[in-house]
């Protein structure tokens, strides 16, 4: 832990009693020399007089996974039918590889509707993302995507403007892959 008030050395102690506060936050830091993929772990423990603390451990690792994806041009002024294309490119600025892969996430609004169904991807509710997003799907990429490097979709994503389609928005994340869910998607991989 960084040197701080409630920590000396490799132990930092909370007296919750005469806190102020039911959040505390901790900083940790690599140790000077670290290197890169170096892990750790951090055992939190407690006592109580009127209730059982039940400890945990968590395990740090050096480093971050920092995905970026491409970003594509507003495309205003479509009219019902037309076709939208983003073809993205995602890349690790991180200093650690998405080990796993990665996840792709395409959220859409009512008046927009993504063509195509991929072996990797699959259709999920869109519940809880905000009430203006009706259409959602997640494609996994079992790859591992290495700092340094660029990715690009084997083709870009089609997006048709339907009939109700009013100032409507598509929106895309990469994020890193913790483990492949089942895809329900007909056809080929999306690579």
């Amino acid at each position: 832990p960084a040197p701080s008030e409630h920590c000396t050395g490799n132990l930092c102690t909370l007296d919750l009693a005469s806190a102020t506060s039911d959040f505390h936050a901790i900083t940790l830091v690599p140790k000077p020399g670290a290197a890169i993929g170096s892990s750790g772990t951090v055992t939190v423990s407690g006592t109580a007089s009127d209730a059982t603390v039940t400890g945990d451990h968590l395990t740090l690792t050096n480093g971050k996974t920092q995905l970026k994806v491409s970003a594509s041009a507003e495309q205003l002024d479509q009219v019902p039918g037309d076709m939208l294309t983003f073809p993205l490119d995602v890349w690790n600025n991180g200093q650690l590889p998405a080990a796993k892969g990665v996840q792709l996430r395409i959220d859409t609004t009512a008046g927009l509707h993504l063509q195509g169904s991929w072996a990797n991807c699959r259709d999920v509710p869109a519940g809880g993302r905000g009430g203006h997003i009706v259409h959602e799907t997640l494609c996994d990429f079992p790859t591992p995507v290495e700092p340094g490097r660029q990715y690009a979709l084997s083709s870009p994503l089609r997006v048709k403007v339907g009939d109700e389609a009013w100032r409507d928005k598509i929106f895309y994340e990469f994020t890193p892959l913790t483990s492949a869910a089942p895809a329900n998607g007909p056809g080929t991989p999306l690579s």
